[in-house]
């Protein structure tokens, strides 16, 4: 039986390795480009843009494309934004930032993305592929499918689509000032002002002579006395002495080494015991009704 020579290579390499999604790609066959800036320095790993992609690459039979950002070598998952379809392509060479687009897919890889036109809005993405997609693409077959981008993702790359195609705001010209007109100097000048008229005089009225006080001035209210006080309390310092007499309303009498606090004198018993009896709901207990 003869073996079909393509297909037990491509069974070699999927079962030697492992097919995830991070293993980077093996190069691409004799032939095709591998150098440039952006295929070797890493400066594109994270592209994404979106934009435009042509239809008519020279790679017919091959689902690839030439790209104005990404090297030979690349891989890059391309959505259309008109319908969410996404598939993967091969990066077979570059297109000049001039171009006007993105992308220029080849005829396959359009007829797998459902571009009908010459031209068509796409998300470009690099990604690096499994091994046994990168090998597909190689031998001119489609990768496994991707899913469509859903709706609320096709949104937000067509608004950020409409900003990059939005003009530059105008800037509203400057109109110069225009030159005020000249003033007469002479014109503004105000006129002399008149003198102002002289008030008349005004004579003064005497005033009426005042009369002499026929009231007689109160005596003074005589002095409190009283054969009665309280004592509130003795104390060592006049200084506290001088506090507590001053918030009781009392007095300080010097008695040999000591100062005493009092108050009165009082008229009666009966007012200097309710005096008494006023300090001790303050504090002093002790207190007490004297006599001189």
């Amino acid at each position: 039986m003869r073996w079909n020579t393509k297909a037990v290579a491509l069974f070699l390499i999927t079962v030697s390795t492992p097919a995830t999604a991070q293993d980077k790609a093996p190069p691409l066959p004799d032939g095709v480009q591998t150098t440039g800036p952006a295929g070797t320095s890493g400066a594109v790993k994270s592209y994404d843009d979106v934009g435009y992609a042509a239809v008519g690459g020279t790679a017919s039979g091959t689902i690839s494309a030439t790209s104005s950002a990404l090297s030979a070598g690349a891989f890059a998952e391309v959505t259309a934004l008109d319908s969410g379809k996404t598939i993967l392509v091969a990066i077979a060479g570059n297109i000049p930032d001039s171009a006007g687009h993105l992308l220029t897919l080849s005829p396959e890889a359009a007829r797998l993305l459902g571009v009908s036109g010459d031209r068509a809005a796409v998300r470009v993405r690099q990604v690096e592929p499994a091994d046994v997609d990168a090998v597909a693409l190689r031998e001119g077959q489609p990768a496994s499918a991707r899913m469509d981008a859903p709706p609320v993702l096709l949104t937000g790359l067509r608004t950020m689509l409409d900003a990059k195609k939005a003009p530059p705001p105008a800037v509203a010209a400057v109109t110069p000032a225009t030159k005020p007109p000249a003033v007469d100097a002479a014109a503004m000048k105000p006129p002399p002002a008149k003198p102002a008229a002289k008030p008349a005089a005004v004579k003064p009225t005497p005033a009426p002579a005042a009369k002499p006080s026929t009231s007689t001035p109160k005596p003074a209210a005589a002095a409190a006395s009283g054969r009665y006080q309280v004592q509130v309390a003795t104390f060592s310092t006049r200084d506290r002495a001088a506090g507590v007499a001053k918030a009781m309303g009392g007095s300080v009498q010097p008695a040999g080494r000591y100062f005493r606090v009092r108050l009165g004198p009082y008229a009666t018993r009966a007012a200097a015991t309710s005096a008494r009896d006023g300090a001790a709901k303050r504090g002093y207990g002790d207190a007490r009704v004297v006599t001189d």
